[in-house]
């Protein structure tokens, strides 16, 4: 029988511990009571037994912390399902943020490494030394604006 890991309180290992705890429970014919398929019906006495067995898997190898989130509810099922809602959430937004990264590598790799916050203030930069050139070639060191409204009289 393969060993459950404890689950970590951040689910940092909560792939591995899924799929630990599948095999575990597929070993010994409880799996069906995770994914929702084996529900109360015919036997009761037997169907609680198994649940109870399915769920102490679940409790034993689950930080207290967790273990108080998820405690309400009466199924194997319904515990499984509330691991998977704290943590695959995550795991998608970590996958989500992966590729994100990937296409930022892969845009840094068409266009350099220069960023869109570099060009914009390349940019800027050229825009301040053009007038500053063009300010100098005038002989005068204020703004073009400035100029205006003090040689129409409204200026300081």
């Amino acid at each position: 029988m393969a060993e459950i890991p404890q689950l970590r309180a951040d689910g940092r290992n909560w792939t591995d511990y899924r799929e630990k705890i599948l095999r575990v429970a597929a070993q010994q014919k409880l799996d069906k009571l995770y994914d929702g398929t084996e529900t109360l019906q015919g036997d009761a006495e037997d169907w609680q037994q198994r649940n109870a067995i399915a769920k102490s898997l679940i409790v034993e190898t689950i930080p207290d912390s967790i273990f108080l989130q998820i405690l309400h509810y009466e199924s194997a099922h319904k515990f499984f399902e509330a691991l998977k809602n704290l943590f695959e959430k995550d795991i998608a937004t970590l996958e989500l943020l992966q590729e994100l990264r990937n296409n930022r590598s892969k845009r840094e790799a068409t266009y350099g490494l220069e960023s869109a916050n570099d060009r914009v203030r390349k940019t800027k930069r050229r825009r301040t030394e053009k007038r500053a050139a063009s300010r100098a070639q005038t002989g005068t060191n204020e703004p073009a604006k400035s100029r205006e409204k003090t040689r129409s009289g409204r200026g300081r």
